[in-house]
C-alpha cells in the first residue's frame, strides 16, 4: 500500500486584538511580528487575502504571522501608524519597533522584506 502525505495549508496568521496582543508578546519573547491591517470594506485587502495565507501557512521564517481586522478593532489600529489598508508592518519586538512594508503586495517581496528586518534591521518610528 502506497501513503501520500498531503501538507495541509492552513494560514497561521493569529488574529490580534486588543485583548490579546500584550499575551501573544509576552508568550513570544524576542519573536517579532508581521502584522497585516485590514478592513472588511477594503476590496484590495480581499484580493489579498490568499497571498497573506499563502505566505502565514508556507513561510520558512521564525516569526509570528497576524491581522488585525480594523473594522472590529477601530480603536485598536488607531495605535499603530496604520495610513491605509491593506498595510503590513513588520514590528521588532526586540527594539519596539513598527517597520512598514511598501513594497509589492506578492511573496516574494514580503519575504525580501522579511528577511531584510531580520537579518539588516531598519531603524524607523518607535512607539
Amino acid at each position: 500500500m502506497i501513503f501520500f502525505l498531503l501538507k495541509l495549508h492552513i494560514s497561521i496568521s493569529i488574529s490580534l486584538t486588543s485583548d490579546n496582543y500584550e499575551e501573544i508578546l509576552a508568550k513570544n519573547m524576542n519573536k517579532s511580528l508581521l502584522i497585516e491591517f485590514w478592513n472588511t470594506w477594503c476590496n484590495h485587502c480581499s484580493a489579498f487575502k490568499p497571498v497573506w495565507k499563502q505566505l502565514s501557512s508556507n513561510s520558512s521564517f521564525d516569526i509570528i504571522f497576524a491581522d488585525i481586522d480594523c473594522v472590529k478593532n477601530k480603536a485598536f489600529c488607531k495605535k499603530f501608524p496604520v495610513d491605509g489598508y491593506p498595510q503590513i508592518l513588520f514590528q521588532d519586538t526586540t527594539r519596539n519597533e513598527f517597520i512598514q512594508y511598501d513594497g509589492p503586495m506578492t511573496i516574494d517581496g514580503i519575504e525580501s522584506f522579511i528577511y531584510k528586518q531580520i537579518n539588516f534591521p531598519k531603524h524607523t518610528a518607535v512607539l
